[in-house]
């Protein structure tokens, strides 16, 4: 994550005290805290209590010899120096990045293998015992907890942005690249009828050092990391536009104004991982929060006026926006898009040799309908800004629990004001 080493897979040993229980467990530890270059700071906290012999990392260990040829839910196959055969008995584990191993089954996430047996073992240098080929059936497990008897993470990434007081701060993102490059990234796909803002899709600071296009869209969400974000704004001109909507089909004549409407915000992300094992008749006790913290400004306010005579009589659990709809209202269109968790990149690294990666995600449902014929008019509208901090909790004795901690500032609302003659309308 943004070319931090300190972030990459690490040797062990290095980072654990020299007591050791009787089974060869030790307490490792690292703590890492530090300021990129663009002012975000990033920091990452890990102890756990493991046997650090029982490892065997694709990730620190490729520049020694070690290479995976095949990868199987069950099977592997591995080429490994002689120094490194300890590491190959059953019980132990193999562990790598999606940037190391070739696992098709799981092409990116990372790769946590305990041994079950050698089936085959070999020299593969001509007899000179320097370098084995080794085929092993393993057992995948779901992630680090089952390595150790005690894991606990926690990682922070906070951008310039979200971490000024400022909630109007200088746009930092993708100035390394020309201006009219950067413009390009920022634009909407073309919808048929809709007034195009400038900068209508998801944005966000960072780098990765995997490959990745920049071309974003507000339903091809590609961001490299997860910092800031807009819709209908213009991070770089500090302005948004007015769309208008007009409706004139042969049974329904109607038009809607959005009154400067935007969503802006800059927000951090975290991770605060535990997983505790108790006993190889049970699974690991995970618990885990994931959140975000930041602030951001909204504002828009909504006139509209329509006029159908087409009679809508089905009950709401079977209703869908008509096409012709959706065609009038691109931004419903947009909408639609989002049933559909739309997930950002993943965020990649490591406690000590163990790859950790997760990916956000963003989700929006809504429904709409009405029965009878339609005739009125709705105008609302308002505007707040403020700190959020939504984080997702989850117990693997208990399950999950959502909370959002905030304060918002400056808040007004225009109650909504409406004239509608309809048999039922609903929204929401």
């Amino acid at each position: 994550f943004a070319d931090v080493e300190e972030l990459k897979p690490h040797r062990l040993h290095e980072h654990c005290e020299e007591a050791a229980d009787e089974d060869g467990h030790r307490w490792c530890s690292r703590s890492i805290k530090k300021r990129l270059e663009d002012g975000s700071d990033i920091e990452l906290n890990w102890r756990m209590h493991i046997n650090p012999d029982r490892i065997l990392s694709l990730d620190t260990e490729a520049e020694h010899g070690v290479k995976i040829t095949r990868c199987a839910p069950d099977e592997l196959d591995l080429f490994v120096p002689h120094t490194h055969l300890g590491h190959l008995e059953a019980g132990k584990f193999i562990v790598g990045s999606h940037f190391v191993h070739n696992c098709p089954h799981i092409p990116e996430s990372a790769m946590y293998h305990k041994i079950v047996q050698v089936q085959r073992k070999r020299t593969s240098d001509g007899g000179v015992g320097k370098m084995f080929h080794y085929q092993l059936a393993t057992e995948a497990v779901p992630h680090m907890g089952y390595t150790a008897k005690h894991v606990n993470f926690y990682f922070n990434y906070m951008p310039v942005e979200a971490r000024e007081d400022d909630f109007w701060p200088k746009r930092r993102s993708y100035l390394d690249l020309p201006r009219e490059q950067r413009q390009q990234q920022r634009r909407l796909f073309n919808f048929p009828g809709f007034v195009q803002p400038n900068a209508g899709d998801f944005h966000t600071q960072g780098q990765t050092s995997a490959d990745m296009q920049r071309t974003n869209g507000i339903v091809s969400f590609n961001p490299d990391q997860l910092s800031n974000f807009g819709w209908n704004w213009n991070f770089f001109l500090n302005e948004t536009k007015a769309p208008r909507f007009v409706i004139d089909q042969p049974d329904t004549h109607g038009t809607f104004i959005l009154e400067n409407p935007y969503v802006k915000a800059h927000a951090g992300c975290f991770l605060n991982f535990t997983s505790r094992f108790e006993g190889f008749m049970h699974a690991p006790h995970i618990i885990w929060q994931a959140g975000l913290n930041g602030k951001g400004i909204m504002q828009g306010r909504l006139r509209g006026a329509l006029n159908s005579t087409r009679s809508m009589e089905m009950e709401a659990s079977a209703y869908k926006i008509p096409s012709t709809v959706l065609e009038n209202f691109p931004f419903l269109r947009i909408l639609t898009k989002f049933e559909k968790t739309r997930w950002f990149s993943p965020i990649n690294h490591a406690a000590g040799p163990m790859p950790v990666s997760f990916t956000p995600g963003f989700q929006f449902q809504m429904e709409i309908y009405h029965k009878g014929p339609f005739s009125g008019f709705l105008a609302t509208g308002g505007s707040t800004r403020g700190t959020l901090r939504p984080v997702l909790h989850f117990d693997s004795e208990k399950g999950f629990m959502q909370t959002l901690q905030g304060e918002l500032l400056n808040t007004t609302v225009y109650p909504p004001l409406y004239l509608i003659f309809t048999k039922a309308f609903e929204f929401g």
